[in-house]
């Protein structure tokens, strides 16, 4: 297990879209988990450590909850309190910003899925010619589903 942090870094930031991980954004906390079990590291350690990448400390500072609060910043540890005694208020949007309520950025959106069209995979797709004795895309999944590993070695092979 790799637990040189500088090693860590590199990785994630040469794996992320635009080379800046962002511990806020849920697509770069994926690929921090990709980088960490390539490293060597179990899941519960993977875990731990993404769940302190998420955690926020009594001290920080972070946006008021109250919309009508006068202090712009006040530490987490007094929002949450606030929170606490006014469990039907709502908070404002900053506040929901700073702690992850919300998404903060429209990147996230993209990784929703998305219907599929299957019509087309019981036959063989012309522009794919790398491969063209290679089953179509249906028995390829029937031979996955059934456990059958030995498929992607043939059609990688056969490439």
């Amino acid at each position: 297990m790799n637990t040189n942090i500088n090693d860590i870094l590199v990785e994630w930031a040469y794996r992320v879209k635009d080379g800046k991980p962002n511990p806020k954004s849920i697509g770069d906390r994926i690929v921090l988990e990709s980088v960490l079990k390539d490293f060597g590291w179990n899941i519960i350690q993977r875990d731990e450590l993404l769940k302190n990448l998420t955690e926020i400390a009594p001290t920080d500072m972070v946006s008021n909850p109250n919309p009508k609060g006068r202090a712009k910043k006040v530490q987490y540890q007094y929002a949450k309190q606030w929170m606490d005694d006014n469990p039907d208020a709502e908070t404002s949007d900053d506040f929901k910003k700073d702690v992850g309520q919300e998404k903060a950025d429209d990147s996230e959106a993209e990784t929703q899925s998305q219907e599929v069209d299957r019509s087309k995979f019981d036959k063989k797709q012309k522009i794919y010619k790398d491969a063209p004795n290679a089953r179509t895309q249906a028995e390829g999944l029937e031979s996955l589903n059934a456990g059958n590993l030995d498929y992607v070695n043939e059609y990688q092979n056969e490439a």
